[in-house]
């Protein structure tokens, strides 16, 4: 009995998997009856992870006087205008004919938080020490992501790029596989020199000890061929989607700054 056609939503997922990941599993005829019922809660996961980020929160001057979460991002006024100015995606995105839509956009604005170290004063208790070790954190390399005009629409972005993360994560396994391939191949070839190098000086202890090692070579790339064959790749890629918390989530913290 065939499976039941999947939804848009699942076919539009399943087209992505086979996109990123790998396009020879849109070759297997029970591709969908294997990753249909993991899409669905992958999915899901994804449209949560999305809905616990915080925000949205205003970004612009009377947000940096009013707000201690943006005072903190960012060390001026100024510098909220600079990073507009130099994002390449606020250029692209005021390129677009949205844009003219709305005197706002809806982003995901990342930045790297960055520590420094100097002396200076601060009380220890009711103690003043001239020497004490004061730590910094500023914030540096803002990036805003997903730029729309509204807030559904950056929301649905980022969830297609969540999922995307998951399928990247699960391919930059499968390259690791093709990179070891490789590897193998090299070492195959210099163990077929070094036979014949050494059937043509007699010398039988070394040639065994080559051939042994070409036995063991060849078993390691058949072994590698195999896993990356589109019917070895799915089993895994199934129980990879199944849990994906392990390769995707998010870390919260908790930071006490002196304004």
């Amino acid at each position: 009995k065939p499976a039941p056609p999947l939804s848009p939503t699942l076919q539009r997922a399943m087209d992505r998997v086979c996109a990123v990941v790998e396009p020879t599993l849109n070759t297997l005829p029970y591709l969908g009856k294997k990753l249909g019922p993991v899409l669905e809660p992958t999915l899901e996961y994804c449209r949560h992870l999305v809905a616990d980020l915080p925000g949205p929160f205003v970004v612009d001057r009377p947000a940096f006087s009013s707000s201690p979460l943006i005072h903190a991002l960012f060390p001026s006024t100024d510098d909220i205008i600079v990073m507009l100015g130099k994002s390449q995606s606020v250029h692209e995105y005021l390129e677009t004919p949205e844009a003219t839509e709305s005197e706002t956009f809806y982003a995901m604005l990342a930045a790297r938080p960055q520590r420094r170290r100097n002396l200076g004063m601060a009380y220890d208790g009711k103690v003043l020490q001239s020497d004490a070790i004061i730590e910094y954190l500023y914030f540096a390399d803002h990036v805003l992501v997903e730029l729309t005009n509204s807030l559904e629409a950056t929301q649905e972005k980022l969830r297609q790029r969540a999922f995307d993360s998951l399928l990247k994560t699960f391919r930059s396994g499968l390259k690791a596989k093709r990179e070891e391939r490789q590897r193998l191949q090299e070492g195959r070839d210099q163990e077929r020199d070094q036979i014949n190098v050494m059937r043509s000086m007699g010398n039988a202890a070394k040639l065994e000890e080559h051939q042994q090692r070409l036995r063991e070579i060849e078993m390691q790339l058949l072994q590698n061929i195999e896993s990356l064959r589109p019917e070895r790749i799915v089993d895994p890629l199934v129980e990879f989607l199944a849990a994906p918390e392990k390769a995707l989530h998010f870390e919260k913290m908790t930071l006490m700054l002196d304004r």
